[in-house]
């Protein structure tokens, strides 16, 4: 169930980032963003644990801040993957909304987490 929570989380800040930084960040329809927040989770489980492995030296000399640096490489081979329906415009706001989405997910998972207990 986390998986398809992932998913649907995703979709909806895509949706919502692409309404707030509509020169920044282009996406073709909902469509468009419900496959990229499959591909982007997908990536998450699968990619970002070996970027993490292969990056640990640098992680460790940065106290964990590059983390949000392999966040925004995701992203952008998450657009990569999708093409020309999913782009952003530098890789300044993929930062960007790479962090704004590290930081929502984890308030929204922490928010659910404490509602459980």
């Amino acid at each position: 169930m986390k998986f398809f929570s992932r998913i649907l989380l995703n979709f909806i800040l895509f949706m919502a980032f692409s309404g707030l930084f509509p020169a920044q960040f282009f996406l073709g329809s909902w469509a468009v963003a419900l496959v990229a927040s499959v591909i982007l989770t997908i990536l998450e489980i699968f990619i970002k644990p070996i970027l993490s492995l292969l990056f640990l030296p640098i992680n460790l000399l940065t106290f964990g801040l590059f983390n949000f640096v392999i966040n925004a490489l995701i992203l952008e081979l998450t657009a990569w993957f999708i093409g020309s329906n999913f782009y952003f415009s530098s890789f300044g706001v993929v930062f960007v909304i790479s962090l704004l989405m590290s930081l929502c997910n984890y308030a929204i998972s922490s928010y659910f987490r404490d509602q459980k207990r």
